[in-house]
């Protein structure tokens, strides 16, 4: 089985390439991190970093990388969670009840999965890893009305005017960039690269195709439609 797994900042195109790979390819399974821990947790990633903190999200994405990487690891911890955390006990069943399925797997990661210590390392000894790059300005334009991400949101509770709304997005682009440079050393250590700032997802998607068929042609992983 072979596996694909998409890296980089919100706003890069990782689920929507994800998701346009996985629904061409046949027998393929869509794996995006971020919305297997909400549902497990029964909540957004919002409010899970303001009711049990940011640590407790990464944990959840480390057990989640630590499964996917070695899945002989899911019993003896479904063990344990029955125990302790009912979100992780959700989250391994979840996993379990995925990873049953046969061929092709596409892992979306959440932008800040990455960059923990060893999770990189976990997911290149799973299968290809891609960066989807992109500009801070892009980014920031792509997810100028999206306030779900705990780490980009702003300290407004409304936005009632332009001035408002043009210091949000200024405010964003700031922490975009902080982020960009704090997690691009982790990102470029992906097995491929694709800048998608002016690349249409179509596009991105028949590139990834080829890149990743080039660096491993005994099996091609093309299309099925």
């Amino acid at each position: 089985m072979k596996t694909l797994i998409l890296t980089g900042m919100p706003g890069s195109g990782k689920s929507e390439c994800g998701r346009a790979i996985a629904g061409s390819i046949k027998d393929s399974l869509f794996i995006e991190t971020d919305k297997l821990i909400e549902e497990s947790c029964n909540m957004t990633i919002a409010s899970i970093f303001a009711l049990h903190g940011e640590a407790y999200f990464r944990s959840l994405e480390r057990l989640t990388v630590e499964i996917l990487h070695d899945q002989r690891k899911l019993s003896a911890n479904l063990s344990l969670a029955k125990e302790e955390d009912p979100a992780k006990t959700r989250l391994l069943e979840k996993l379990k009840e995925l990873l049953n399925g046969p061929g092709s797997m596409i892992i979306s990661t959440g932008g800040g999965l990455p960059v923990a210590e060893g999770n990189m390392a976990m997911l290149k000894a799973l299968g290809t890893v891609v960066y989807l790059s992109a500009d801070a300005a892009t980014l920031a334009e792509r997810l100028q009305e999206d306030g779900t991400r705990p780490l980009l949101a702003g300290k407004q509770d409304a936005i009632d005017n332009k001035r408002d709304f043009n210091k949000a997005n200024k405010e964003k682009f700031e922490r975009i960039s902080q982020l960009l440079r704090e997690r691009d050393p982790v990102y470029g250590m992906a097995d491929i690269t694709i800048d998608t700032s002016f690349q249409t997802p179509e596009a991105v998607v028949n590139r990834l195709i080829a890149e990743f068929n080039r660096l491993q042609p005994s099996e091609d992983f093309d299309k099925t439609v």
